[in-house]
């Protein structure tokens, strides 16, 4: 692994029992025990149309959700040399996000501003607005 020759220090992190306990599956896989999950995501083909109504999107990232949650439960060898696809369950789940924000009803108000577009409703919250 780089981090071990560019930082020899950040090995030493790991002899910290409550970084254990705290974070076991990112040390999995730091020692390529275990696949990331966003790896996984981008593993699962999703057929979608970004033009999709939001229900339609919604009902799609639902059907990709039940394969993503039964590849995680896979063993890793399975996982490893699956092809990443340009329409995957990352990008199916990005596409719904903007659609949420083409008519935004995310606080209670629920405006439906363009957020997309950089309106601005009663919330006065922009695109680039984090949790």
């Amino acid at each position: 692994m780089v981090f071990k020759i560019l930082r020899p220090d950040s090995e030493k992190v790991w002899k910290n029992e409550e970084l254990l306990k705290r974070f076991p599956r990112y040390r999995r896989i730091i020692n390529n025990n275990e696949i990331a999950r966003y790896l996984v995501a981008k593993s699962v083909e999703c057929d979608y149309n970004s033009d999709s109504s939001t229900e339609e999107l919604e009902e799609i990232l639902a059907a990709s959700s039940i394969e993503f949650n039964r590849l995680l439960k896979e063993p890793i060898e399975n996982l490893r040399d699956r092809p990443i696809f340009p329409k995957n369950y990352l990008t199916l789940a990005n596409a719904l996000a903007e659609k949420y924000l083409e008519s935004c009803i995310f606080c209670e108000r629920q405006c439906e501003v363009n957020r997309i577009d950089g309106e601005k409703g009663y919330c006065l919250i922009t695109k680039e607005s984090y949790v």
